[in-house]
């Protein structure tokens, strides 16, 4: 676990905070937390947190994999441009709200991966729904996983308890690299450091599910794209190869 000492500390014992009051806490006490718990840098990669340096290069790389290789965002028929609304909104969240962690390569400082987060129920988390106003594309897209959580999500809807691990991947050129494990693992000490007790993540297409399995998520539930109906349709009856996506949940 990346260590603070911070959760020792006497100003704050006993004290409830959720993420933002948390993290706000590190920064006005703590000036060199950056320094003492990031950048972490393993094998040619440095992991450190989306910032305003490295978030229309996030941006783009979320576009790229998730409208091209990602089942759900693939099948739902979201365009790149349509997509980077939504990529956008998300990093900008995290730039107010420090959560989610990158990959650069250590030598060419380019951004090669991502584990993009939210705080579940918190004040100023994003309504999926306003995408609905981009595009007619992200209403299966977002029915679906709203299924997911009503049939198989039975935790309290407290401010800064789950950390919503939603949007992973890694440039093709890295991958089978163990990048992913490394940014969730980095990303799981993170939500325990901002106080979180629980991770949840949606995985919406077949690499997820092992890279879930392997970090010790337990399944909540499935939906099989083929048999799910949406306003009288199958939008995604040709995904035949996948029987997600999957809940996935797990107690820090």
């Amino acid at each position: 676990m990346l260590k603070t000492n911070l959760l020792d500390n006497d100003k704050i014992t006993g004290i409830r905070l959720n993420s933002a009051h948390y993290i706000g806490y590190i920064m006005a006490n703590h000036r060199n937390w950056k320094k003492c718990m990031f950048p972490i840098n393993k094998n040619g990669i440095q992991y450190q947190l989306l910032d305003q340096s490295t978030a229309a290069s996030t941006e783009q790389l979320i576009v790229d994999i998730f409208v091209h290789d990602e089942y759900l965002t693939r099948e739902s028929g979201i365009t790149e441009d349509e997509f980077a609304v939504l990529a956008k909104a998300y990093c900008d969240y995290n730039l107010k709200n420090p959560l989610s962690i990158v990959g650069l390569d250590e030598t060419t400082q380019e951004v090669i991966g991502f584990v993009i987060a939210e705080d579940l129920y918190g004040e100023d988390t994003i309504d999926p729904t306003t995408f609905f106003t981009v595009s007619e594309h992200y209403k299966p897209f977002v029915d679906i996983l709203e299924q997911m959580h009503e049939h198989f999500l039975a935790i309290e809807q407290i401010t800064g308890e789950c950390y919503h691990s939603f949007l992973w991947g890694v440039r093709r050129d890295y991958r089978r690299r163990g990048i992913i494990h490394t940014m969730n693992l980095i990303s799981e000490d993170w939500a325990k450091e901002c106080g979180f007790n629980k991770i949840m993540v949606e995985a919406t297409s077949p690499p997820t599910k092992p890279a879930c399995e392997k970090l010790g998520y337990t399944t909540l539930g499935n939906i099989p794209y083929a048999s799910y109906e949406f306003n009288g349709s199958r939008p995604f009856q040709h995904i035949t190869d996948y029987d997600g996506p999957y809940l996935f949940l797990k107690t820090l």
